[in-house]
């Protein structure tokens, strides 16, 4: 009988080891997730502004068809940002980002069109996808 205690014993500290060890293990693994999300999101968010920077350039350069496609390029992924970054509880307005999409569709509806004015909607897209990257 007390060898069945010891097992018993040793089985009850086995378990309480493997409780800890997973409690200890999950203890901050949500705040990480939340971060890494937002540190993907936040990526993605430069990812954005890269293509919308570029469709500015090709606009200087009077490459109408390549500045149209870098501006719906910008316009997708930061569509898809918006989602993203208020599932990681981010502070970032979302009602700037609907803005900066609004003005990438704009910019490349105008692109489409060979209106230089495309520029002036991208740049103000920028500002918005500056102000949202920045927030904390």
């Amino acid at each position: 009988m007390t060898r069945l205690k010891q097992w018993g014993v040793m089985a009850g500290v086995a378990l309480a080891v493997l409780a800890a060890g997973y409690v200890w293990g999950a203890w901050g693994r949500r705040a990480a997730e939340r971060e890494l999300a937002r540190s993907n999101a936040l990526v993605a968010l430069g990812e954005a502004r890269r293509h919308a920077l570029s469709g500015s350039l090709d606009l200087y350069k009077l490459n109408f068809g390549a500045a149209a496609t870098h501006f719906e390029t910008a316009r997708a992924t930061t569509d898809r940002v918006r989602g993203a970054l208020a599932e990681a509880g981010s502070t970032a307005d979302p009602a700037d980002l609907a803005a900066a999409v609004t003005a990438l569709d704009e910019a490349r509806a105008l692109a489409a069109k060979l209106d230089q004015a495309a520029g002036q909607k991208a740049a103000a897209a920028i500002t918005l996808l500056d102000k949202a990257a920045s927030a904390p």
